[in-house]
């Protein structure tokens, strides 16, 4: 048990003493490192590990983003050609002209909003019903 106890101090000593040190890195091709440093580097290397699985998830998302924005700009194109469609007639409509002698057409396409929960071009279609809402 002695020996054991010196055994243990004895290479516990040459494992600290700097000449030793020197010997085993340059025999072994290793580096010895304080256990600060080591452990600086490893939450280094973890924390690079877990910036790169980040980036991915943001440069997904980018790129579901665009494809949003893209396809919500063929949406509006297409929404605008259909508004702005003829048949319609929405380019005719008169807000401020008066609707069934009781209110203006603005005020029927408030009420038919609030009321029913109706879009914004359902209600003046709505309202055009009546001729005077039209120009």
């Amino acid at each position: 048990s002695d020996s054991a106890h010196n055994i243990r101090r004895t290479g516990f000593k040459l494992l600290n003493d700097p000449e030793t040190l020197a010997f085993v890195e340059e025999s072994s091709d290793l580096k010895f490192l304080p256990m600060y440093l080591y452990d600086n580097m490893r939450e280094e290397i973890t924390s690079q590990k877990r910036n790169a699985e980040l980036q991915k998830v943001v440069d997904k998302r980018t790129a579901e983003e665009n494809e949003k924005i893209r396809e919500k700009e063929a949406l509006k194109k297409e929404f605008e050609s259909l508004v702005n469609h003829p048949t319609l007639e929405l380019d005719k409509y008169c807000g401020g002209c008066i609707w069934n002698l009781a209110t203006t057409c603005n005020g029927r396409v408030t009420f038919l909003q609030d009321k029913y929960g109706m879009g914004l071009y359902s209600a003046k279609l709505s309202a055009m019903e009546i001729k005077t809402c039209k120009k």
